[in-house]
């Protein structure tokens, strides 16, 4: 793909580690007709309703195109805050926020990833975020349990309406 990156960093120390530690500053970076590999999201957010409760494991190889990608980040004491994440491809639009630990290599991320219903720019997503964290090479991906737990009624309203198989949905508190 074609892209653009801006980095206004800095950072002191004598190894990888001391410079990753103490690094400051801010990056923005754009792509566009690129992909992101290791994990196909609009795929992901299709098998939603089979894999709400045991979570999902990225497949390899996939990849997730993007026609749009871009993402601001302010990084200090080796920490990246990751304020403004956008995605977008023909099935797919996602934004995204949290925190990337550059120096433990780990993310703590809450995306919402939806699928476009039609040509209406209609697009049905989970009912609550899905949170990526874990180290950056093979996180856990699922949805924010603490929001089900907040208003579990509407959670499962929400997946019925994304296909969860009637014979499979048991209500919540039954």
């Amino acid at each position: 793909g074609r892209g653009s990156l801006a980095v206004s960093m800095q950072a002191a120390g004598n190894t990888q580690q001391e410079l990753v530690g103490t690094s400051r500053g801010e990056v923005s970076a754009s792509l566009s007709g690129g992909a992101i590999s290791g994990t196909d999201i609009a795929a992901t957010l299709s098998e939603a309703s089979q894999r709400i409760v045991e979570g999902w494991a990225l497949k390899e190889p996939a990849r997730t195109n993007a026609d749009t990608l871009s993402a601001r980040f302010t990084i200090a004491d080796g920490i990246a805050s990751l304020a403004d994440f956008s995605l977008r491809n023909s099935i797919l639009t996602m934004t995204a926020t949290g925190e990337i630990d550059l120096l433990r290599r780990s993310l703590d991320l809450r995306a919402d990833p939806r699928l476009f219903t039609g040509t209406d720019g209609q697009t049905v997503g989970l009912p609550v975020p899905v949170v990526v964290s874990g180290p950056w090479q093979r996180p856990l991906i699922h949805p924010d349990l603490k929001d089900i737990r907040t208003n579990p009624a509407a959670a499962f309203e929400a997946l019925k309406t994304m296909g969860l198989p009637e014979a499979t949905a048991v209500a919540p508190g039954n």
